[in-house]
């Protein structure tokens, strides 16, 4: 690309599911002079509203990280005006550094100070409010990231450690996601509770948020926009998945739904027996109707450890037939390592080819889906940055559906497996 006199190259791009980093070079054509910028692109910020502070927050460390790591020069903030978002972003910086220098800040004053250098910093009552959260999770935040070069030592000492059960590392970090977790408001569950949609739920317990639902857009006669199903994140992606409860015999058709309306070709089903996986197709027949869509099964195929893959035609009147694939994994109480390790495997290739949307899908759509999630997440963390922050990747996850990670050993199997998951491919490095 050509501005004038400088020819600007984008050299790398790396995406994370609220920003991207890019590696740009710019060289000044008369004088031939080249320099490097790196530009941190935030993009969790919503149209209307502020983003959750932690999303802020882990995006602040990743440029302080590297700004720490040899990058010189002031740095420079925008965003469309120049003060609402960047008034947020620069108060969150400094004021971080001043109360971790001083151990006081005034939060009023410093915006007042910005004020007198550009109007308007800050602009709304709800950037004002975000900045407070953002410096409270900032102040109390725990470094719990590991190199992919120091995780077998972690590992290994985590596995070994015989102490107090409140000494252990992972049980203090199990600790810190329950006391981290949003109070759960029941206004924010008026869908999922009222009269027509309360019985479409297999686990009262375990209900979508209002603002987190996934919304069916072309149901039937007699159905409503309603699914027991959220969306959380991927590592690289906003919306990397959608997690849902296995489908009630009632809810089978608002099932496909979903997959039709959120283009969803990738479909994870954890489950404890292999009966449960008629109420989402048909094992014994190739062939099924549900409401107004056709099921037509086209191959299956045995993987290994347990896992079946079915490729299954999905077609509706009004639409033409589109392909989804199914990964069945049966499995008692929570995936052994070496199932989630190949599941992740086998949905990392189906990612690469698409940008739509993978559906996990368990019993109640928490246990196991949250774990499925946070481990290919973790997997890709380390192929992308060549660190994991587990605990980080679960409070992520735990933001979209807080019933995620009830289970102390489904927290201990996402170390477990990761660590597996990296033994396996350093062995394939040595080959």
């Amino acid at each position: 690309m050509v501005h004038g006199n400088l020819i600007i190259r984008l050299n790398a791009e790396k995406e994370r599911t609220a920003y991207v980093t890019r590696e740009i070079s710019i060289e000044d054509k008369k004088s031939g002079k080249k320099r490097n910028v790196t530009q941190y692109h935030f993009t969790a910020w919503p149209d209307h509203g502020t983003p959750d502070p932690l999303y802020l927050v882990l995006f602040h460390r990743h440029v302080i990280s590297d700004s720490k790591a040899g990058h010189s020069g002031p740095l420079l903030v925008h965003c469309s005006a120049g003060i609402g978002r960047t008034g947020t972003y620069i108060a969150l910086d400094a004021l971080l550094e001043e109360g971790r220098t001083t151990g006081f800040l005034d939060i009023f004053k410093f915006l007042k100070k910005m004020r007198y250098s550009r109007m308007n910093m800050i602009q709304t009552s709800n950037q004002y409010v975000c900045l407070h959260y953002a410096l409270l999770e900032a102040f109390t935040m725990k470094d719990t990231k590991i190199r992919k070069d120091e995780f077998s030592e972690v590992w290994q000492s985590i596995r070994t450690d015989h102490k107090a059960l409140n000494h252990q590392r992972l049980n203090k970090e199990f600790k810190m996601l329950n006391a981290t977790k949003d109070d759960q408001n029941h206004n924010q569950y008026n869908a999922a509770m009222s009269t027509t949609n309360l019985a479409k739920n297999r686990n009262k317990d375990v209900l979508p948020m209002d603002d987190k639902r996934v919304y069916l857009v072309s149901y039937g006669k007699g159905r409503s926009d309603y699914i027991n199903a959220v969306q959380v994140p991927s590592y690289t992606k906003f919306v990397g998945y959608i997690t849902t409860q296995l489908p009630l015999p009632d809810t089978k058709v608002d099932f496909w739904t979903m997959i039709r309306d959120h283009s969803s070709s990738t479909i994870v089903l954890i489950i404890n027996n292999a009966n449960e996986a008629d109420l989402v197709y048909s094992q014994s027949g190739n062939e099924l109707t549900i409401g107004q869509f056709g099921i037509k099964i086209s191959a299956r195929e045995e993987v290994e450890n347990n896992i079946t893959k079915t490729t299954i035609v999905l077609s509706r009147k009004d639409d033409k037939p589109r392909q989804v694939v199914l990964f069945q994994a049966i499995c008692n109480s929570i995936p052994d390592p070496i199932v989630l390790c190949k599941l992740a495997d086998l949905i990392s290739t189906r990612a690469t080819m698409s940008n739509d949307p993978i559906t996990v899908v368990s019993s109640d759509g928490a246990k196991n889906c949250g774990l499925f999630c946070a481990f290919a997440n973790a997997v890709s963390s380390m192929q992308i940055d060549n660190h994991a922050d587990i605990f980080q990747l679960v409070r992520l996850l735990q933001l979209r559906r807080p019933e995620f990670f009830t289970d102390f050993e489904e927290y201990k199997r996402c170390y477990e497996a990761l660590h597996l998951h990296l033994e396996s491919a350093n062995v394939y490095a040595n080959f």
